[in-house]
């Protein structure tokens, strides 16, 4: 006869199948958990960028209508209305800016040098949006551009295509030249 001693003790085969396939159940839903957790950050992250790029964007443009005059609308090939403003750097009266919102291609560019003789303006090297995000109205009545007798109204929509990702953002901005006359 086969005699079992105690050191022949262990587990059976059902015992360690049974282990298998709850660490298995186990698994599965802690990596499902995983990369719900890695997309829901990508996302945060993603929107985050947007939102910065937007803030910097705004920041820039009323920086540089707060210190210029002579604000007007500008009409551009590119441009639909009141999507393009020009104005003058108050450093240098003869000399034009223009931001404009390409129609096409939904960026925001700022051109030196603009003359209203331009029959065309040529993107360039100045564009300030990445490529995949695009400008658009917040809404069909709201201009992206409202100049007032002392203030002008920068307002838009940031959509980021990849993510479908929307940011509305709006600032008013006063010229010092209004604080400097009164």
């Amino acid at each position: 006869m086969l005699k079992l001693g105690p050191s022949q003790d262990g587990f059976s085969l059902i015992e360690i199948m049974v282990w298998l396939m709850l660490t298995t159940i186990l698994m599965t839903a802690l990596a499902g958990v995983f990369f719900s957790l890695t997309n829901f950050w990508f996302y945060g992250d993603r929107r985050y960028d947007v939102q910065q790029t937007a803030n910097l964007v705004m920041e820039t443009m009323a920086n540089d209508l707060r210190y210029g005059s002579n604000y007007n609308y500008a009409t551009h090939n590119s441009a639909n209305t009141n999507e393009a403003i020009s104005f003058a750097p108050e450093a240098d009266t003869a000399a034009r800016y223009i931001y404009y919102i390409d129609k096409t291609s939904r960026q925001l560019y700022r051109v030196p040098g603009y003359t209203a003789a331009d029959a065309e303006l040529v993107p360039g090297q100045t564009g300030v949006w990445a490529k995949n995000i695009n400008i658009v109205k917040q809404t069909d009545i709201t201009p992206i551009f409202s100049i007032n007798n002392s203030s002008i109204t920068i307002a838009f929509r940031v959509t980021e295509s990849s993510k479908n990702q929307n940011y509305n953002i709006q600032t008013t901005v006063t010229p010092i030249r209004e604080f400097l006359v009164r």
